[in-house]
């Protein structure tokens, strides 16, 4: 989730599922801020919210090792603008990917419902909040396709080529509601990072050349 007021911190947080990687952002720029999966907040100044989500992360249970519940990213992510208003907000879920690779049908269309859910909740908390309202803008995406029935959808990757499909969808108020796109030039993941920062005004392929360009049909003209 992106905003472009500048009544808000000029800070970048990603909250998602497994490592650990900070925006790589210029000295004076966007500050950045990483939590990772399992890895609790630093303490300090957290809100009982999110006091509590360290604990749920170091006293829930777990199914992988190194990965949680798309629940705990997803509150942290919930509750942290709130407190923090930052200009970017990345969250990465992995149950699904997780119970497909298991084989786990149900769960996996479960996690997928879940998220569903939750993407309806972040943005409507970015229209509760009047730094967010009329500003925000939603970049939503998987990070890969998968692989066809009846047994090529528990995997991804090179010896899957239909994995290499994926959607992408935006909403916010400089991207005209034209519904879901068909007959088009293809448009890949590798255009997400130039479409962000032209959100916010910014060339990101004259900084980065091997970056696709911006989508133009979703950025403000």
């Amino acid at each position: 989730m992106a905003e472009k007021s500048p009544g808000v911190s000029r800070r970048s947080c990603r909250f998602w599922r497994l490592g650990c990687h900070l925006l790589p952002l210029q000295s004076g720029s966007l500050q950045a801020y990483g939590e990772c999966g399992l890895r609790s907040l630093p303490t300090g100044r957290l809100t009982p919210k999110l006091e509590l989500l360290n604990r749920l992360k170091a006293d829930g249970p777990r199914v992988w090792d190194d990965e949680p519940f798309d629940a705990i990213p997803f509150y942290t992510a919930v509750e942290y603008p709130k407190e923090k208003k930052p200009r970017i907000l990345y969250l990465s879920l992995g149950e699904t990917d997780d119970w497909a690779h298991g084989g786990r049908y149900r769960e996996y269309l479960d996690s997928a419902h879940r998220v569903d859910s939750y993407v309806k909740a972040l943005w409507d908390l970015a229209q509760s909040l009047p730094e967010y309202r009329a500003n925000a803008t939603l970049i939503f995406l998987p990070d890969h396709g998968r692989g066809k029935a009846p047994h090529k959808w528990k995997d991804h990757g090179q010896k899957i080529p239909d994995s290499k499909y994926i959607w992408i969808a935006f909403l916010g108020p400089d991207t005209p509601a034209l519904g879901e796109r068909t007959r088009i030039h293809a448009v890949t993941q590798g255009q997400i990072a130039a479409t962000l920062a032209a959100f916010f005004g910014e060339d990101y392929v004259s900084a980065v050349r091997k970056a696709g360009n911006p989508i133009a049909d979703v950025i403000p003209h």
